[in-house]
């Protein structure tokens, strides 16, 4: 009877090692799926915040702060749903390139350069290959103190410094030194898939649309948003808007 007993008893802790183990696994499973769902929850997060950024902190002792500043002119985009304020850059003739974001949905727009001169925008062409790119016709903005830059059809490389011209909440000029980290497709980063450009440094709000340029003063891109978690910024670069840049693009109507 004794025998017995303890066989049962040896059987009965045997049963409770493999629940504790079927437990422990089913809990392990668990945890490993809470992480992958949590993971991916971030990735889906993480969405490009357009404009919706923080002011980028100073540079540091590797970053080249004597680029020469490139002139940013100020978008106000009058739409549907309110008022936007972008950023932009003349690039030749009474053109300015900005970011497609900053001007699709408005019904009017009108162009500010620094010293406080307004044009009336009139027609804009956007990036045929859907890049977050558009160039938006302002007649007599070349005359309105503002200088003509040299847009650069070359990519940057790693590392290189680069310099963010923008107006942060439709305020005053504003210029970010930091540097190239990679270029990219892939989603959320490049969320139509085309090729953007990832600097170290995030930018402010209304600092869209405004030009990235080089350490000889080229425009190399232009800033259209960040990515939230990790604070990066995203451009689109120059490289890939040649045919936008030569005055081709679809006509991008009037909003309401």
């Amino acid at each position: 009877m004794l025998l017995l007993a303890r066989i049962k008893a040896r059987a009965a802790r045997r049963r409770t090692r493999r629940r504790r183990i079927a437990l422990g696994t089913a809990l392990i499973a668990v945890s490993v799926f809470n992480l992958v769902e949590y993971h991916d929850n971030a990735t889906a997060e993480s969405s490009v915040a357009i404009g919706d950024a923080l002011t980028a902190q100073r540079p540091s002792p590797a970053v080249d702060a004597s680029a020469p500043v490139v002139p940013s002119v100020r978008i106000i985009a009058s739409g549907c749903d309110g008022t936007l304020y972008g950023s932009g850059v003349v690039i030749s003739g009474d053109r300015v390139l900005t970011a497609r974001h900053v001007v699709a949905g408005a019904r009017r727009i009108v162009i500010e350069t620094e010293d406080g001169r307004q044009r009336v925008a009139r027609t804009v062409l956007v990036d045929r290959e859907g890049r977050d790119a558009a160039t938006v016709s302002v007649p007599g903005i070349g005359d309105a103190g503002t200088n003509r830059i040299q847009v650069a059809r070359t990519e940057p490389e790693r590392g290189d410094s680069v310099a963010i011209t923008g107006h942060p909440e439709g305020g005053r000029l504003h210029i970010d030194y930091t540097t190239v980290s990679l270029f990219t497709a892939r989603q959320p980063l490049a969320a139509n898939g085309t090729r953007v450009m990832i600097v170290d440094d995030a930018f402010a709000e209304g600092v869209s649309g405004g030009p990235v340029t080089d350490s000889d003063g080229r425009v190399i891109g232009i800033a259209i948003g960040i990515e939230r978690n990790s604070k990066v910024g995203i451009v689109t670069p120059t490289s890939g808007l040649g045919p936008l840049l030569a005055g081709t693009g679809d006509v991008l109507p009037p909003a309401c």
